[in-house]
């Protein structure tokens, strides 16, 4: 697995996955609300990896949901240079306390 490097993204630069395996946000308004009342970003950054002057958004599809909800302009992101990289991070990173994908 190659390096990460935490990065400052544009939330607007940011390109949702089309391998998203979740169709239902869920409420996404209260999750802004707890972002909100955080600071304004998320206590995990969005994982994300480049693509061609944007950004592939790889994990943290709610939360790039409820920033741009909250009109966030830049967030924190977790950057890896190539999509296997991100995708092995999230997944060494997972935990039980995760809703289960349908």
């Amino acid at each position: 697995m190659s390096d990460s490097r935490r990065i400052t993204v544009r939330v607007a630069d940011v390109v949702p996955n089309d391998g998203n395996p979740r169709r239902d946000a869920g409420d996404v308004a209260a999750l802004a609300r707890s972002i909100a009342a955080t600071g304004g970003e998320p206590v995990q950054p969005i994982i994300v990896v480049p693509d061609g002057g944007r950004w592939r958004l790889v994990d943290g599809w709610r939360r790039w949901l409820a920033m741009r909800e909250l009109g966030t302009e830049e967030c924190s992101a977790l950057c890896f240079g190539r999509m296997g990289d991100a995708e092995e991070a999230v997944c060494s990173m997972a935990t039980d306390s995760k809703e289960r994908l349908t």
